[in-house]
């Protein structure tokens, strides 16, 4: 017999059908632990399995999730092919149709982008050889062997830019990745009905119904929305790779697939995609130019009139802030194939929230006796928490939790720089939205035209500043290079400092670190190795631009959707959160930006005084590093003196003291006029937080975290304020509710009560 005092009985009793073996206590004790450990070191062995296939775990996922896009993207294709064919022969044919699609649109991406990267390259080796031998530049050039690096690098490019892998090994396990793709689409699209029923037998029966109409609605809304949004990128894509190929544009693909790509994307898909278009046929010849303009015209038109027809109608609008942010998040996890399925995904997600139908949960209903199963007889919620059923099913849940975060730590490493451009351009967008209001109230635009002028002034003073370091930046270098020891020995007779640098023979010195540079970098890394870096850079560049432009856009929009989902017993606190955080971020980011020009124009005009040729360049160096506090002055000041000793030690000297006799007047004199007290965060916080946000994100980092940091500050304060909205409610007591009852009928008592609740 069972002893009911010890939790397992006296006896360990295995039953198989009538016949029973009675195990003694002595030996289930001999046998028992053994048990557990065995049981903890395969749990144990299970972990280190998992944890060192994690890395090909993720490529899974993106892969099965790939398929799942490309499934529901061809459905309709297959629906049509199964009225005239069986069902396994459509889904095949479907399968064989976008593998060759698919491996179309590659080979010609492939050749296109060969073709205009050695057009690079072979301009580029054209411009090192002509560097005038046996000066720096050129010896420079020939110890990092850069013919060599540029020709590599860019005879990689093409795979890069289409598989992301540069060998041929890597090529070809994209290749076969890509065939799995397809293959495991059909494979859904074989078993999405038995996969649904799945998914809705998880529901009680009176349930099912509505859950059938919910998936249908959010099938037909957003499968609807992103299906006629590709076909209106590729109809945009078609159009414009004919026309380049027509006019004879240098690559008509590969300006086709980015107009196709950037249609996609609404209010500034338009003039991201073409404007591509324009610039490569007036850089072929002026005439050429004028008719790709006409073509890009007439097919941003064409494409505004079917979006507003036929995408439309599906009732899914993410808006151009939330569609570039999935663009953004899903090419830098996967590439091509992330795009897709971070396109979908975002597609269905918003026909989901906007959907009309309410899904119940999955629990039981009223009247209905609560059945665990599935996750729900794993991990159950009690008082304490949630309890892990012990013994296998228990082991085995803990694993996938612990894959389950590790893979969302990979993908939020992965998708890091996502971050940064989406706070950078955000406080870039908030930091223009004061223009556009203005031009919006002054000048009576529409915010589209308000938008469109700031952002065009913005980005044609960066063209000119580029331009103008690309004019004189080579020459000036060049020059500085050549007479920096004649320099040196100039200053040898300075008169504070001449003594020291002739005791230490300083024009010698420089002189032989300039002669052993090139032999020096012969160890350092080829070309091919910093081109990545180069066009990682530009990627940022680019990335943080089309998130400013597409959150100044459609921030207003986003605010107010975010709005109409807060509960309505906050929605008063969120508004005056978001109120107070606009006004705080906008105060300084215009104060600063103000104060940064003011900079950067005095940098320009001593640079112009003293005949330094990059003075532009300089101007924009100063306005940028004027952003980051406590250090930005010194080295917005420090190229300006450094390319001034080219013109002469004296005009160094001269250029460094006005530059420190003006910043001594902007710390103290124009910054806490124009900034005020915005953002008032101590001089030691804004130190704290600039060392913090370089070492995290270096110069980006530094500029970024100061308002943030004074954001946060401000709604703290804000929060304590005696007119924070549900600050000044008062507690009512027991006694103060009778009072309340008993005066109810009293109307002196009524216009109290609503007194006292206005005020709150």
């Amino acid at each position: 017999m069972a002893d009911p005092a010890h939790p397992n009985g006296s006896d360990y009793v295995a039953a198989t059908g009538e016949a029973a073996t009675v195990v003694s206590d002595s030996s289930w004790e001999r046998v028992h632990p053994w048990w557990d450990l065995a049981r903890v070191v395969g749990v144990v062995l299970a972990a280190v399995v998992v944890v060192g296939m994690i890395g090909r775990l993720g490529d899974v996922i993106g892969l099965v999730l790939l398929a799942a896009a490309i499934a529901l993207l061809t459905d309709p294709l297959r629906r049509r092919l199964a009225r005239r064919l069986p069902a396994g022969a459509a889904i095949a044919l479907t399968a064989l149709l976008t593998l060759a699609v698919i491996g179309t649109l590659g080979v010609l991406l492939f050749r296109d982008i060969s073709e205009q990267a050695d057009r690079v390259s072979t301009e580029l080796v054209d411009r090192i050889r002509a560097l005038r031998p046996g000066t720096l530049p050129s010896g420079v050039a020939e110890s990092l062997d850069a013919v060599d690096g540029i020709e590599s690098g860019f005879d990689q490019l093409p795979a890069v830019v289409v598989t992301g892998e540069g060998d041929v090994t890597g090529v070809g396990r994209r290749a076969i990745d890509m065939l799995l793709v397809v293959i495991l689409a059909a494979f859904f699209q074989s078993g999405a009905r038995a996969a649904l029923d799945r998914v809705v037998a998880l529901w009680p029966r009176r349930a099912r119904k509505e859950v059938r109409e919910a998936i249908a609605d959010v099938e037909a809304r957003g499968g609807g929305y992103v299906r006629r949004t590709m076909v209106l990128g590729a109809f945009g894509a078609a159009v414009v790779a004919g026309a380049s190929w027509m006019a004879h544009v240098p690559g008509a693909a590969v300006l086709g697939a980015w107009a196709g790509l950037c249609l996609t994307v609404p209010a500034i898909g338009w003039l991201l995609g073409l404007a591509p278009v324009v610039a490569a046929g007036f850089a072929e010849d002026p005439r050429t130019g004028v008719l790709m303009l006409v073509v890009a015209g007439a097919v941003a038109v064409l494409a505004a009139r079917a979006r507003g027809r036929l995408v439309e109608r599906c009732r899914v609008r993410p808006g151009p802030a939330l569609s570039a942010l999935s663009f953004a998040v899903g090419f830098v996890a996967a590439g091509f194939g992330g795009v897709v399925v971070a396109f979908v995904a975002t597609g269905l997600a918003v026909a989901a929230i906007t959907s009309a139908h309410q899904v119940p949960s999955p629990g039981p209903l009223d009247g209905e006796q609560p059945r665990p199963a599935g996750v729900r007889a794993i991990l159950r919620p009690t008082d304490d928490g949630i309890r892990v059923a012990p013994g296998w099913r228990g082991a085995l849940a803990l694993i996938a939790a612990a894959s389950a975060g590790m893979l969302v730590w990979m993908f939020a490493g992965r998708v890091g720089h996502v971050a940064i451009w989406l706070v950078v351009g955000g406080l870039i967008a908030v930091a223009l939205a004061r223009p556009v209001a203005w031009l919006q109230r002054r000048v009576r635009l529409p915010r589209p035209a308000a938008v469109g002028v700031v952002f065009a002034l913005a980005m044609g003073v960066g063209a000119a500043a580029v331009l103008a370091g690309i004019d004189g930046g080579a020459s000036t270098s060049s020059e500085l290079a050549e007479e920096l020891p004649s320099i040196v020995a100039d200053l040898e007779s300075a008169p504070v400092v001449g003594s020291w640098l002739e005791d230490r023979d300083a024009a010698l010195w420089v002189s032989q670190q300039m002669t052993n540079l090139p032999q020096r970098l012969e160890e350092a890394r080829d070309v091919a190795a910093w081109l990545p870096t180069i066009g990682a850079r530009l990627f940022d560049l680019f990335w943080t631009v089309v998130l400013a432009l597409a959150l100044l856009l459609d921030g207003p929009r986003l605010v107010a959707g975010l709005e109409r989902r807060i509960p309505a017993r906050n929605r008063r606190q969120f508004a005056r959160l978001v109120d107070v955080s606009r006004r705080a971020v906008g105060g300084y980011l215009a104060g600063a930006a103000l104060v940064a020009a003011i900079n950067a124009s005095v940098v320009f005009l001593i640079a112009v005084a003293i005949g330094v040729a990059l003075a532009p360049v300089l101007a924009v160096w100063a306005f940028i590093w004027n952003f980051v506090p406590q250090i930005g002055g010194f080295m917005g000041g420090f190229p300006l003196v450094v390319l001034a000793l080219a013109v002469g030690p004296m005009q160094a000297v001269v250029a460094g003291l006005l530059f420190i006799t003006y910043q001594f007047v902007e710390n103290h004199l124009i910054q806490p006029t124009v900034i005020g007290e915005a953002i008032d965060v101590p001089p030691w916080a804004t130190l704290l937080a600039a060392l913090a946000g370089g070492a995290a994100a270096g110069v980006i980092g530094a500029v970024v975290l100061t308002p943030l940091v004074g954001v946060v500050r401000v709604v703290l304060l804000d929060r304590r304020r005696p007119d924070f909205p549900g600050a000044t409610v008062p507690a009512v007591s027991a006694g103060e509710d009778a009072v309340a009852d008993a005066g109810a009928g009293d109307p002196r008592h009524r216009g109290a009560t609503a007194s006292a609740v206005a005020r709150a």
